[in-house]
């Protein structure tokens, strides 16, 4: 891997973890679907979740530099930012790829599909391993095998009687959601590592 790969490598743990956070998928995906949400009417698109929970991820979203407010007709709106649009598509990508490979419970749901993507994404040894420009199979230990063991875990990996990993089908079909936030993250970097009053 390339040096010039190497500092977003080591931000896309963090930033997945950061954008798998529930009511910051929720509100995401509700803005991204049904357009601006009034602010006093935000608590009431997803009633579902506890006041405070939405109130913590409208604040990171504008740290991370997804959500923005905007006034319409006098009144402030949230809006998405085009780095928060383009996070709604991977989202959608993310929910797609584990729909199909019933990633991690064929009844899972839209946020339980996503977060669980992330949560795999943020894995950086997993990560390391699909981003190899080569399907070929590995042994040994370190951090590689670690990630081998990972995806087999996780169902997308499969040790061969000769003691190789090699990826199944769905962990090839994982690599696309894996370009989508790593490509995310290489292009919002400042702003997917920020958080509110300057934390880490």
């Amino acid at each position: 891997m390339t040096s010039a790969a190497t500092p977003t490598r080591r931000k896309r743990g963090p930033a997945a973890t950061a954008l798998s956070r529930p009511a910051l998928i929720r509100l995401v995906s509700e803005i991204d679907d049904n357009g601006p949400v009034q602010d006093r009417r935000i608590s009431g698109t997803v009633a579902d979740l506890p006041r405070h929970q939405v109130r913590q991820a409208l604040a990171e979203g504008q740290d991370l530099g997804v959500l923005r407010i905007a006034k319409r007709a006098g009144n402030p709106h949230y809006l998405l930012t085009p780095a928060g649009a383009e996070l709604a598509d991977i989202y959608d990508a993310m929910a797609r790829w584990a729909r199909t490979h019933h990633f991690p419970d064929p009844r899972s749901d839209f946020l339980t599909r996503t977060r669980a993507c992330c949560a795999l994404l943020s894995r950086p040894h997993v990560s390391d391993v699909l981003l190899q420009d080569t399907t070929a199979p590995t042994t040994g230990t370190g951090p590689e095998a670690e990630g081998w063991a990972a995806l087999a875990e996780a169902g997308l990996a499969e040790q061969a009687d000769d003691g190789c990993w090699h990826l199944n089908g769905a962990g090839q079909h994982a690599r696309e959601p894996l370009a989508a936030l790593a490509s995310w993250v290489r292009r919002h970097a400042p702003l997917s590592t920020r958080t509110r009053g300057g934390r880490r």
